[in-house]
């Protein structure tokens, strides 16, 4: 008989998510418990949404802090929103703190990092996907921003919708490369690209304030000839694009927000 390991969910609207990584690695350590943060990523809080667990506490042993020997993962070795004590990332593997992701991952609440040595286990965290929400927000004319309203400088409605331009053609160039390399037999590691591919994602998530899609960007070039995908690599299709027009929303509704 199997005693019962629990799944603990905590939506959270916090600027202090670090508490909440204690009480996490307390709750694993204390009963094996998992927790699962989702923390809001607006004005209010501070993001850093995470999967806590077996390798959020002491994790200095695995890969030996080798490149090469790390884990293979859908990311090439990257492992987004999984809480690593001991990671060198900026937010030890959290989501960043304005990034807005669907985080997806596959959990094995029964195992715990014991004997048999870790090479011959599951994890206990698998990622499945990490799908960053790429949001453009077109304000009404007259609005520089959600709270600041005043009448727009030519200059400033220009720039902004070059930059929208130029993150679609990013977005395009993205698409189009992975359809001229669609084919099932194909592998990442006979991507002459790379680089170019690199430079798209880092824009992106510079852009979108994703940065754990800016780091898929580096991993891609880095490793996808050491950690190959077949096909189409999920490093590169893995994001969301929504554009919210307010101008057109209230034109068409021809009603305006209070």
């Amino acid at each position: 008989m199997q005693i019962g390991v629990f799944i603990i969910l905590i939506p959270a609207c916090t600027t202090r998510a670090v508490d909440y990584y204690v009480i996490g690695q307390g709750n694993y350590l204390a009963a094996g418990v998992k927790t699962v943060l989702c923390n809001s990523c607006k004005t209010t809080a501070g993001g850093g949404s995470c999967f806590i667990g077996p390798d959020s506490w002491d994790d200095r042993k695995l890969n030996k802090g080798e490149e090469l020997l790390k884990e293979n993962t859908i990311y090439h070795g990257l492992k987004p929103g999984i809480y690593m004590q001991t990671s060198k990332e900026r937010c030890r593997g959290a989501l960043g703190e304005k990034e807005q992701a669907l985080l997806v991952c596959d959990i094995s609440p029964y195992h715990e990092k014991n004997s048999p040595n870790i090479e011959s286990m599951v994890d206990a965290f698998s990622i499945v996907a990490h799908i960053p929400i790429l949001e453009e927000k077109i304000y009404v004319k007259q609005c520089i921003g959600k709270n600041k309203c005043s009448k727009k400088d030519g200059f400033v409605i220009q720039k902004e919708g070059q930059e929208r331009e130029e993150m679609k053609n990013l977005m395009a160039n993205i698409i189009e490369h992975c359809q001229d390399r669609g084919s099932t037999t194909t592998m990442t590691e006979s991507d002459e690209d790379a680089e170019k591919m690199e430079e798209y994602l880092k824009r992106l998530g510079l852009h979108y304030n994703s940065d754990w899609l800016y780091k898929r960007g580096e991993y891609y070039k880095e490793f996808h000839k050491t950690k190959p995908q077949r096909g189409i690599a999920p490093t590169l299709i893995d994001w969301m694009y929504i554009e919210i027009d307010y101008q057109k929303f209230m034109e068409d509704k021809k009603q305006y927000l209070v």
